[in-house]
């Protein structure tokens, strides 16, 4: 009994601790200009371990350089240094205000060191956005 309790508070503690260093390996409240016409954002890099498939992105807010407000969704992709898609999707819709997306990388390039997200405008209008991503 004694020892199922000991494994029990080992595996929480660990959880805790992983919990409150997750926002360490973070990219918070970056500011990013998103230009007209749609095109895609130079790179924002992301290291990584190679050991998980996954790296998450969210919109905190997203607003255009001028006139009245009518954005809630940036677009979002994840690519390596050449430029290669490393999702299955062209490209995933990032809703202001909502939770994390995940980026699932495709099998062939879990071993890449270091990813790159781009972003857009869901329009064509010029925009900025407010991002994390981790």
């Amino acid at each position: 009994m004694f020892k199922k309790s000991k494994v029990k508070a080992c595996i929480i503690t660990t959880v805790i601790i992983f919990a409150m260093l997750l926002p360490t390996f973070a990219a918070s409240n970056i500011l990013i200009s998103l230009p007209a016409s749609q095109a895609w954002t130079s790179n924002f890099s992301q290291s990584r371990t190679g050991d998980f498939r996954n790296v998450w992105a969210d919109c905190q807010s997203a607003y255009p350089v001028s006139g009245v407000d009518t954005f809630s969704k940036i677009q979002a992709r994840l690519v390596n240094s050449s430029g290669t898609l490393l999702i299955d999707k062209e490209y995933q819709v990032l809703t202001e205000g909502e939770s994390y997306s995940s980026f699932s990388i495709r099998d062939g390039y879990l071993a890449e060191k270091t990813v790159y997200l781009q972003f857009r405008g869901n329009t064509s209008s010029a925009a900025n956005a407010v991002v994390d991503y981790w």
